[in-house]
């Protein structure tokens, strides 16, 4: 039997203005002894791993700390699913925090079900306060078992797994690289035998600037990082089965990723050598995986295919122009 009902895991580096905001808005729910939180302070240069520590002699029945090297998100929620002691394993950056009441909610719907995967809505707040939830609505007007209905795709701000079910799909993140969070979503969906959705809007999601991986300047800094991303998601599409229950959401999941990855070519300066790798990954992509191919099919995707990609100069700058982050 596990210790706990759910293990929430901390990604933290330099987060020391607002880790303390993350673990509360965790730990101040009435079910404490329900609930594991790991900080995995990933090579902070700040007083992130001071701020961790000082909650774990303050909670040392309920909060973890691990101090490593820095090398990444990925590796952060490697190293928490290895020592987590809880059922349900749920991921949180230390820039970002849950809606505790919501949170309290759900500890006391785990404590009664049993299933591989929890859907739920979140929230996207950004810095000049204006509010995004996303809630899946198609899903929530479901009952009962979802899994084989899911056409959405899952964010990571949106789920729970089993924590035996990211152990039993050998999850290997790559280390030293941005937008794992996709692998991290998709991996474990091969082994989810069954999911439901709860109404409950946990994960309040910062989006603050520049410094993020979704802003322009860090996703065409990283633009091999959404590369790797997308080789690694597409090696494992193209070598493991699915049962036809998940087929869907994974599909789905595979086409935000390669969605993600030529966006962010778009994002780079024009030039003939960034086309040429557009065209490159089209053609291919089309040819080994044509449904994921056919994901991206908003408007303008349809238009830069139709005219063989001779729109691509005024298609990017005014994507470029337009892009929020």
């Amino acid at each position: 039997m596990m210790d706990k009902i759910i293990s929430v895991s901390i990604a933290a580096y330099n987060v020391e203005k607002t880790l303390a905001d993350a673990v509360e808005s965790v730990l101040m729910v009435r079910q404490r002894e329900l609930v594991e939180v790991i900080i995995t302070n990933d090579g902070s240069t700040d007083d992130t791993l001071k701020t961790a520590i000082s909650y774990q002699e303050k909670y040392p029945g309920n909060v973890t700390v691990i101090n490593k090297m820095n090398e990444g998100y990925g590796s952060t929620i490697m190293a928490a699913v290895k020592v987590a002691k809880g059922k349900y394993f749920k991921v949180l950056d230390g820039d970002d925090h849950f809606e505790t009441n919501e949170f309290e909610q759900l500890l006391g719907k785990l404590v009664d079900i049993d299933v591989d995967m929890i859907i739920t809505p979140f929230e996207k707040i950004y810095a000049n306060g204006r509010r995004i939830a996303t809630e899946y609505k198609e899903i929530g007007e479901l009952e009962g078992e979802i899994l084989g209905r899911i056409e959405n795709n899952i964010d990571m701000h949106a789920i729970v797994y089993k924590t035996s079910v990211l152990r039993e799909c050998d999850l290997k993140l790559p280390f030293n690289c941005l937008y794992t969070d996709h692998l991290y979503c998709l991996f474990p969906m091969y082994c989810v035998s069954d999911a439901i959705y709860l109404s409950n809007n946990i994960y309040k999601y910062v989006i603050y600037g520049e410094g993020q991986s979704i802003s322009r300047k860090m996703r065409v800094e990283h633009i091999e990082d959404a590369s790797r991303v997308f080789d690694i998601a597409l090696k494992y599409y193209k070598e493991h089965d699915y049962n036809g229950e998940s087929r869907k959401m994974i599909t789905r999941k595979m086409g935000a990723i390669y969605i993600t990855y030529m966006d962010s070519l778009l994002l780079m300066p024009v030039s003939l050598k960034v086309l040429r790798r557009i065209k490159r990954i089209e053609e291919k992509t089309k040819a080994e995986c044509p449904e994921i191919y056919r994901s991206w099919s908003i408007k303008k995707a349809k238009v830069f295919r139709k005219t063989n990609y001779l729109l691509y100069p005024l298609l990017a700058l005014y994507y470029q122009y337009s892009y929020k982050g």
